[in-house]
């Protein structure tokens, strides 16, 4: 996979850095993509220097179709192509009862949860189809079967929709060759999840998940390895959903 361009939104700390960081490991050019600037360019320095690869950082809102339509030109312009998409960028809400959460934070959650997948597959997808080749993996959750934990009911249900409009891109492009999936995590041990108190116990395997354990999910399913896989969920959750 030596020298393939990879977008990840939301990249520059966590699980999107993990994952940044394993691709670069395999050679990867990376392209942090982060609504926060700073955070974008010195994750890609960094990355850049410890892996010899190419990095780009882009400051990226990506519920707004027009930014995320310009961070893809510029990658163009950079690089020439587009080999694969990951969407993890998004926001996490403290549950609370249903009639309490109020439409504006529906609304707020589905507009960068959902919509931000929408936005930037819909401005990959051309580069990809053109080439007849290529990778997308969007970041769903395990809260899309369970209704969620510690989260609010809006996010459970746009990390559900996700599931959702993952199913529908695979089979409209699947005849292209460009596999599309996505990765559900269980409780993992981030600086954004931190406030959801998670703890070893809740978790059969007796251990929060950890951004590493995500971003080798993501890289299987961005990796040869994973050429006859498509419209698929790779539940990531030390046994708390089986099946």
């Amino acid at each position: 996979m030596k020298s393939e361009v990879v977008i990840i939104t939301g990249s520059g700390k966590g699980i999107g850095r993990a994952i940044a960081e394993k691709c670069a490991d395999n050679g990867m050019n990376v392209v942090v993509v982060d609504i926060d600037e700073n955070l974008a360019i010195n994750t890609a320095d960094e990355i850049s220097r410890r892996y010899n690869v190419k990095t780009l950082a882009i400051k990226t809102d990506v519920s707004n179709e027009d930014n995320v339509k310009s961070m893809v030109k510029r990658v163009l312009d950079e690089f020439g192509d587009i080999y694969a998409l990951v969407n993890n960028a998004g926001i996490i809400r403290l549950g609370k009862p249903f009639e309490e959460v109020e439409n504006e934070e529906w609304n707020t959650v589905f507009k960068v949860n959902l919509m931000g997948v929408v936005n930037c597959c819909k401005a990959v997808l051309p580069t990809l189809k053109n080439n007849k080749k290529g990778k997308i993996v969007n970041m769903s959750s395990l809260s899309a079967y369970t209704g969620g934990m510690a989260v609010t009911p809006a996010y459970a249900a746009s990390k559900a929709a996700i599931m959702s409009v993952t199913r529908s891109i695979a089979k409209q492009v699947a005849h292209l060759k460009i596999n599309v999936n996505s990765v559900a995590p269980g409780l993992i041990d981030t600086e954004g999840a931190s406030i959801c108190n998670y703890k070893p116990k809740q978790v059969p395997l007796n251990e929060l998940g950890t951004p590493e354990n995500i971003a080798d999910a993501v890289y299987f399913l961005l990796s040869d390895s994973a050429s006859h896989i498509t419209g698929t969920t790779l539940d990531v959750n030390g046994g708390m959903l089986m099946k």
